[in-house]
């Protein structure tokens, strides 16, 4: 699986709360501090993760899927897009 790395200048509670807004057919749980998005078919769609930006400021990590291994999986990459989209505003620019 691929995904893309996104710095977000938004901390990771507000991120999450964003998500959970926009959030349709998939769930989240918290593991060792980062959020994980999962589908319902149990694909890992996204995770959030506490960092400190290079303006020294607190950010989020966005990492998203954003490849499929086969067909059956296109939903999941879609999934993984409304997350990326939820929170694309937010990009460290």
């Amino acid at each position: 699986m691929k995904y893309e790395s996104v710095l977000l200048d938004i901390e990771i509670e507000e991120a999450t709360a964003l998500v959970k807004k926009r959030k349709r057919s998939f769930s989240s749980r918290t593991v060792q501090g980062n959020v994980e998005y999962v589908s319902q078919t149990g694909h890992h769609l996204a995770e959030l993760t506490e960092t400190v930006l290079p303006n020294g400021k607190p950010g989020t990590l966005l990492r998203y899927r954003t490849t499929l291994i086969s067909p059956t999986e296109a939903f999941a990459k879609q999934q993984a897009r409304e997350i990326y989209d939820a929170l694309s505003s937010y990009r460290y620019r």
